[in-house]
């Protein structure tokens, strides 16, 4: 995914890229890729300096965290970056770091590789603990019935602690 500043106009610019996982290299065994990644990407062009911001979507295919069932979900996610030259980016003194700091990287020459970002701000809204649905119940602890199926009727055990006999205090 690459844009060659030479052939931007000044002001808006607008592109779309639809990729494979494997071009982002997002293959991976935990979560499979149902349809092409989408980007869709606005560049404003101003003399070196190229303020991005886009969003990328698919289609994944995951496990829950929960009871480990496969479940289909989209996934979104918006990015701002700003590219520019060595020379922009040597001007500003170094005092704190803002959030323009955080989002603004070089380019040398005249190619734009977003292919790093993009894959970055993908893997980024990958949830940590993906669930089929927020109501899960998940799995028992004792016999690893998926309780969302129906309950499973073994004795689970009741976690006793030496702590337990506080809750019989009272303050009154």
């Amino acid at each position: 995914m690459k844009i060659y500043s030479k052939e931007l106009s000044e002001g808006v610019n607008r592109f779309n890229f639809n990729n494979s996982a494997s071009e982002l290299n997002l293959e991976e065994t935990e979560i499979i890729y149902l349809t092409p990644i989408f980007t869709q990407l606005q560049i404003v062009k101003d003399s070196e300096t190229f303020f991005l911001t886009g969003t990328v979507s698919t289609t994944v295919r995951m496990k829950c965290a929960r009871c480990l069932e496969s479940f289909q979900t989209d996934l979104q996610s918006g990015f701002e970056l700003i590219f520019c030259t060595r020379a922009v980016i040597g001007k500003k003194p170094e005092i704190e770091l803002s959030k323009e700091d955080l989002i603004t990287f070089e380019y040398k020459g005249e190619v734009i590789d977003l292919h790093e970002r993009v894959r970055e701000t993908l893997l980024l809204a990958i949830p940590i603990k993906p669930l089929c649905s927020e109501e899960c119940k998940g799995l028992c602890p004792t016999c690893g019935q998926d309780l969302n199926k129906g309950e499973c009727g073994c004795c689970q055990k009741v976690f006793s602690s030496k702590f337990s006999e506080l809750r019989s205090l009272s303050f009154d």
